[in-house]
């Protein structure tokens, strides 16, 4: 126990604390300094408090034996805990074990997907790809195909009808040509209609005359391209009937429609007044242009030469301006570009006496029959209107099926 100084009181404690093993902090707090000086008469108090100071210093030294006893015991039982924990694990080194490993997957990446097993599960999602690729080939090879062949003209079919009649006159001044549907894809199909003028049997000749040069001229010249070939149609049936006409007749004529379905596409050319229309969608499209006098009175009109009823009411307005045996032709109406023909599209040919009978509307209502029953109602029709100055009719049907 340390002496008391200066005051009697108990100085700093210097060592090291029994429980934590450390200085204490109040060490920095002490003081330097010699031995003070007893005060007079203070001997016996000096007495009793070391006496006191011996007390409480061995109840400190009892309580310091016994915490050190406790410190002792708990290491001995310690000890002796990681002495069986250490038998323990010589035990399960002797005992072969099985060892689990627990692999950590970092949470910022996805869990690996397990790699495909080869065997008997892969085979069969294999041949199901196969059959599928295979069906989804032949159907797109299918569906090209039937494009292909609808734009091209070559796969589609063509049914040909023909209707022609007198009506009031005495005799027949039309002629017409269609060559043979079934040759339409070697060749094409060529639709002719002549409307022949000149009065008696002269119209009907001069007609038949340029009808049979136009089928001789396609039997020879179909190595041509659809226009050219056309225009050179129309160029020998126009030196053939002037050539006719001329010496023999001295006037007369006929009007020319000509119309060739090859590799999918419609060609036409026309001369004089007869009618090319086509039937599709429930629609009656009239394709050419006709060459009547009334267009020039119209152009008179414009040009402040007579008023618009003159025009519309005068009585040859409906006089052919462009015909061939006219010498030179004046008018031939050219479309800019064929048409593609569709499914169920229906092309007539046809003179005025047709048009001239029936409308728009009982037109399209016969031409919607069904092919082979259509010339029979054109003609009934025609006839039925009892009209009494009826001129020949003719007609050209081809329907694509």
């Amino acid at each position: 126990m340390a002496k008391a100084a200066g005051n009697g009181r108990p100085g700093p404690f210097t060592g090291e604390h029994p429980e934590f093993g450390q200085t204490s902090p109040r060490d920095e707090d002490r003081t330097d300094g010699g031995e003070s000086q007893q005060a007079p008469g203070e001997d016996y108090a000096e007495d009793v408090a070391e006496d006191r100071d011996d007390e409480a210093e061995s109840t400190d030294e009892a309580e310091s034996t016994d915490e050190a006893e406790e410190e002792a015991v708990e290491g001995e039982d310690l000890s002796e805990e990681e002495q069986e924990e250490e038998a323990r694990e010589a035990e399960l080194e002797e005992v072969p074990v099985m060892t689990t490993v627990e692999m950590v997957i970092p949470e910022d990446e996805p869990p690996a997907e397990p790699a495909p097993q080869s065997g008997a599960g892969f085979w069969p999602w294999l041949v199901l790809g196969l059959v599928a690729g295979c069906a989804a080939g032949a159907l797109l090879y299918r569906l090209f195909a039937r494009l292909g062949k609808s734009r091209s003209g070559r796969a589609a079919h063509l049914e040909g009808v023909v209707a022609q009649g007198l009506g009031t006159r005495e005799n027949q001044q039309d002629a017409l040509f269609l060559s043979d549907p079934r040759l339409y894809r070697e060749q094409g199909v060529l639709l002719c209609v002549a409307d022949g003028m000149g009065g008696l049997s002269n119209g009907q000749i001069i007609s038949s005359t340029a009808v049979s040069t136009i089928a001789s001229t396609f039997a020879s010249s179909k190595q041509l391209d659809p226009e050219r070939l056309l225009i050179t149609l129309v160029q020998n049936a126009n030196q053939a009937v002037n050539h006719l006409v001329s010496p023999n007749y001295g006037s007369g004529g006929t009007t020319l429609l000509l119309g060739l379905i090859r590799k999918g596409m419609f060609y036409f050319t026309a001369v004089g007044d007869s009618r090319i229309c086509l039937c599709r969608d429930g629609e009656l499209i009239h394709l050419n242009r006709p060459h009547v006098f009334e267009d020039e009175l119209i152009l008179s009109h414009i040009n402040g030469e007579m008023s618009y009823e003159r025009a519309k009411t005068y009585e040859k307005k409906e006089a052919l301006t462009s015909y061939l045996g006219m010498g030179k032709l004046k008018y031939l109406d050219v479309p800019d570009c064929a048409i593609p023909i569709r499914k169920g599209d229906r092309f007539i040919l046809m003179s005025d006496g047709v048009f001239g009978a029936l409308s728009d509307e009982e037109l399209l209502a016969i031409l919607r029959l069904r092919s082979g029953a259509i010339p029979e109602a054109l003609t009934g029709a025609i006839e039925g209107k009892r009209r009494k100055y009826q001129d020949n009719y003719s007609a050209v049907i081809v329907t694509v099926k």
